[in-house]
């Protein structure tokens, strides 16, 4: 097996509140960009350029505007253009307004900001004249810097489109909008891929390092296929020698064997691999910056300015530690040492079990896996649980394998409103997680600009369709809160139906829509319920109502609606407590043989 990731896997990640900010072009649509930039400059008569936060164009210059036309036709006027609109974005950096300025022609120059994650990631400059305000000693000026005459410029001036400053900057906040939205959708997608590669790596790595090949050609691929997938120099693994204390040298991708030939690392004169040998990730982001380096001179002239190390352990034994060059100044993301972590330990599996004994080592490589898989799926559940004046909500979710394909969340919707949303992948363990956090992941792009359940879930299922395989499928559930008119709008892609208990009577809420996954052209319905004080709802997945006992008979949903009309007068959390106890208690011991998933919400008074 040879592990050589896409072209598209050895780009950057996308940004994140720890890693360093990329250039925007390394992961925005960028020809879809400029159509839209073209579009809008032949619509509003202006001059506009996208650039990064290093103030480099990420665009090509659309102008409809002929002042600026004529100013880009010369070498000079072409220069001082280029100059102020990468000061303008310079100066933009870091705020969230339009700022308004004038270039050195003296046209009025706006410049938006690119965001996501709340990170600045580039600005939008546009240039525009309104001709309305070119007075004549104006357009003295402008003729000087063009240096031609009034007279030559008015016809030119008379043809500029006239827009207020208030349209202007309307027009400007829709543009800003949609490149944002581009933007944003472009770095969910790549969260989505990087978190698929970061387990698809893994997963080809651990069947690599269980493989009947030879350690040395195994340790050699590894190191290859880390440094690949994270986009650095290179990758060694030096083993503890534990007569002498000596590091020695194992395998190396993409050293010098003058650098590898530099002289002996004794683990007590280092105290990098020290502290990684001890449990722990360590960054030096710019080896210049700390002198504990015996080799700084011979890293430098290696072209190493970052050094990344983490230890090689098994059963809390040191066996040597794993190391990550980097050319440039850097930082891993949380993300990065989650993976890099991951495969220090299947290393350190591999080598053990090359020593001692292979079975035992290889269940724990797999277990391991499995829980960096659950980590990451954790993450895709909500930290808390909601507060909405008037409400109670409370949602928990219980795999039964150590990951699942169960999800809950609680998404925040303009207005005050609230987003609930339950869901069920095909399949168990890390095919069903890795199902659900795709679908997870398109939902919650969705819904930060759109409100309408049915398009959302008509959006989530065009995209999930792009990427599952026949029979992979989700059956998913979403639902609109708004709090102040107690409305609740739902539709439904084949998930059970929640339950709602209004006045002493259970119903389902019903929306007829098929899974998700399966055909792109399907269509969802949508409906709204009014909901009053003392209402519980209660979302689902099938791992409660098809819990079995001894004599195969299921908890069904009828026991549910039981459970719930007993305790409607409870808090949502004891609500759900006495679900998942009344299943627990019907299944009499037998072993959890499907994943559960469970949002509660009851309608309090103020």
């Amino acid at each position: 097996m040879t592990i050589e990731p896409s072209q598209s896997a050895r780009g950057r990640t996308p940004p994140s509140e720890s890693a360093e900010v990329p250039p925007l072009k390394d992961f925005i649509d960028v020809p879809k960009l400029q159509a839209m930039q073209d579009l809008f400059a032949e619509l509003t008569g202006t001059c506009v350029v996208v650039r990064d936060i290093g103030g480099e164009s990420v665009t090509r210059v659309s102008c409809h505007n002929p002042i600026c036309d004529r100013l880009l036709g010369t070498e000079a006027g072409g220069r001082h253009c280029r100059e102020s609109s990468t000061e303008a974005a310079t100066e933009a950096i870091g705020r969230s307004d339009i700022l308004l300025r004038r270039c050195f022609a003296g046209l009025t120059q706006l410049t938006a900001p690119v965001r996501t994650n709340g990170r600045h990631l580039g600005s939008i400059v546009i240039g525009h004249l309104n001709p309305e305000e070119m007075d004549e000693e104006a357009l003295s000026s402008l003729a000087r810097v063009l240096k031609t005459t009034p007279e030559d410029l008015r016809s030119q001036v008379g043809e500029m489109r006239a827009l207020s400053k208030t349209q202007l900057r309307q027009a400007v906040e829709l543009f800003s909008l949609m490149v944002n939205s581009l933007a944003e959708l472009c770095v969910r997608g790549a969260e989505v891929n990087w978190t698929v590669r970061q387990l698809t790596t893994l997963h080809e790595i651990s069947q690599l390092l269980s493989s009947a090949r030879r350690l040395d050609e195994v340790l050699s691929l590894t190191t290859e296929a880390l440094t690949k997938t994270l986009n650095l120099k290179a990758c060694a693994i030096r083993l503890l020698d534990e007569s002498s204390g000596e590091l020695t040298m194992r395998s190396a991708y993409n050293l010098s064997d003058r650098y590898q030939q530099k002289g002996p690392v004794v683990a007590s004169q280092s105290p990098f691999d020290q502290e990684a040998m001890q449990g722990k990730v360590v960054q030096v982001p710019d080896i210049t910056a700390d002198d504990r380096f015996q080799y700084r001179q011979a890293m430098l002239e290696e072209g190493i300015r970052s050094m990344f190390y983490v230890g090689l352990l098994s059963r809390g034994k040191p066996l040597g530690a794993l190391r990550l060059y980097s050319r440039e100044v850097r930082r891993l993301d949380a993300s990065e040492e989650r993976l890099f972590a991951a495969v220090a330990n299947q290393v350190a599996a591999a080598i053990e079990n090359a020593h001692l004994y292979h079975a035992t080592l290889e269940k724990e490589r797999l277990e391991y896996e499995l829980g960096l898989a659950a980590s990451i799926q954790e993450q895709l559940l909500p930290r808390g649980q909601p507060r909405v004046a008037g409400y109670d909500i409370h949602g928990r979710a219980a795999p039964c394998e150590l990951i699942g394909g169960d999800f809950y969340d609680f998404i925040p919707a303009p207005a005050g409103r609230l987003g609930l949303t339950i869901a069920d992948g095909a399949g168990k363990g890390v095919p069903g997680a890795l199902l659900t956090a795709i679908a997870h992941t398109a939902l919650r792009v969705h819904t930060e600009h759109i409100t309408s359940p049915r398009e959302i879930l008509t959006r989530t299922n065009k995209q999930l369709c792009a990427r599952t395989r026949p029979g992979q499928f989700v059956t998913l559930f979403y639902g609109l809160l708004n709090p102040l008119t107690a409305t609740f709008t739902y539709a439904n892609a084949g998930h059970n139906p929640p339950v709602l208990y209004s006045r002493g009577q259970c119903e389902a809420l019903q929306a007829d829509g098929i899974i998700l996954g399966v055909d792109e052209n399907a269509t969802f319905e949508q409906r709204e319920k009014a909901l009053r004080e003392g209402d519980v709802l209660v979302l689902y997945t099938d791992g409660i109502t098809e819990a079995m006992n001894h004599a195969d008979e299921l908890f069904g949903e009828e026991r549910l609606r039981e459970v719930i009309a007993a305790h409607a007068a409870d808090p949502a959390e004891e609500i759900a407590d006495e679900v998942v106890q009344s299943v627990s208690d019907f299944v009499g011991g037998q072993p959890q043989h499907d994943d559960i998933a469970l949002v509660v919400l009851k309608v309090c008074s103020e």
